[in-house]
């Protein structure tokens, strides 16, 4: 079952597509077997177009959904497939002021979607530039990133994926990206945002003083109007825990740029 899904006929033009021709057009990536890949684990790929010369867009393939999103979507009856769901979330978040890839079109093919967005021209990931960073440099940083986390919090959203190798650095400026897991909700629970600061202290490279941090979070919890001295402590524990799990955590798969796609056309 085929379902034609969005394109941005201002975009277009990034994946060299007739904007009169629809998201129908997109189906051509389906199949394309580029020679290198940005990322690849089960179920899903990302790579550069054009796949020669300097890239103007990314372009995410999946086959399927994970369990949970299906289970999850089933529960809340919103069933979308993973493009769609990033594809929406790259408009929304842009909406909301946060600084992400902009949204090019995504279309689906039985269990198979793809979603193409624009690529945004960076040269290192905030957690490189943290790790070789000077001190006054990584108070600077984590200033930008208090700015962005304090901005997708405060309008409900949740991350889920917050590591700072997420976010890249572009004209000194943070842009999110993998943002397909995200989510709003008008009373997000709190073990989410708790998540997503854990995810971030999980990232941070050991070059960074934990006083570094420690600022960062009071400033976040001075932002979300948390004065308690006994629940800032609560909360400080409860960053540290998440951190310690993601830590221990050993992925299910590798990550790694050369290797063919598995359960990808």
């Amino acid at each position: 079952m085929s379902r034609s899904g969005e394109l941005v006929p201002a975009c277009a033009g990034r994946l060299g597509l007739d904007p009169e021709a629809g998201s129908s057009a997109l189906t051509d990536f389906f199949d394309l077997q580029p020679n290198r890949w940005l990322r690849v684990v089960p179920g899903r790929g990302t790579f550069a177009w054009p796949l020669e010369g300097p890239p103007t867009a990314i372009v995410k393939r999946f086959r399927g959904d994970g369990w949970k999103e299906r289970l999850y979507g089933l529960r809340t009856a919103d069933v979308r497939s993973p493009a769609q769901r990033e594809f929406d979330n790259l408009r929304r978040l842009a909406a909301d002021r946060i600084r992400v890839p902009g949204a090019i079109g995504w279309v689906e093919h039985g269990d198979r979607s793809l979603v193409a967005m624009e690529h945004v021209p960076h040269q290192e990931t905030l957690k490189e530039l943290l790790a070789g960073a000077e001190p006054h440099e990584v108070r600077g940083l984590l200033e930008r990133l208090l700015e962005l986390v304090r901005a997708l919090h405060g309008q409900g959203w949740y991350h889920r994926d917050l590591y700072l190798q997420h976010i890249l650095v572009t004209a000194g400026e943070l842009c999110l990206i993998d943002v397909g897991r995200a989510r709003r909700r008008r009373s997000p629970r709190r073990r989410w945002f708790i998540k997503d600061v854990g995810a971030l202290l999980a990232s941070m490279p050991e070059s960074v003083p934990r006083a570094a941090f420690e600022r960062f979070l009071a400033g976040y919890l001075d932002g979300r109007g948390i004065a308690s001295a006994s629940e800032r402590r609560w909360w400080a524990r409860s960053v540290e825990a998440r951190a310690r799990r993601i830590r221990a955590h050993v992925p299910r798969h590798g990550e790694e740029g050369d290797l063919p796609p598995p359960l990808l056309p």
